[in-house]
């Protein structure tokens, strides 16, 4: 935040000016090696994988295969499938997706998309506060 300069607590300090080409972008542009050194994910990687799960149930395949090729759904847990079939009280949706390989599996978790959902949310992490 902005100080008065004449309190003799208040600092600025002098930051070089850095032409665009040699800057980051906002987006992290870090890798993760994970898997086999043929796999690299971003962090732009991990944020698709989340949104494919707010996807429709029919769909998430299909965006999977679009965004990722060769990937595939392993296993698929929806919540309102297994109420409808024996009124069960699991409210969690969550998805593993695998790379082409197999080496590489990642778990996205659909989130808060209704009120009983931020309930959920709210049982779920408010011990891990």
């Amino acid at each position: 935040s902005f100080c008065d300069p004449a309190l003799a607590s208040c600092r600025y300090y002098a930051v070089p000016y850095v032409a665009a080409n040699m800057t980051h972008s906002l987006t992290c542009p870090e890798w993760f090696s994970i898997g086999t050194k043929d796999h690299r994910l971003t962090l732009a990687d991990f944020g698709l994988f989340s949104w494919i799960a707010y996807e429709p149930l029919q769909q998430i395949g299909k965006a999977l295969h679009h965004l990722f090729p060769g990937w595939k759904v392993q296993h698929a847990h929806w919540a309102a499938a297994d109420a409808n079939a024996g009124g069960d009280s699991d409210l969690t949706n969550f998805f593993e997706f695998s790379s082409p390989d197999g080496s590489i599996s990642v778990f996205v978790i659909r989130g808060t998309h209704s009120a009983i959902d931020a309930l959920h949310d709210i049982i779920l992490w408010t011990p891990a506060v």
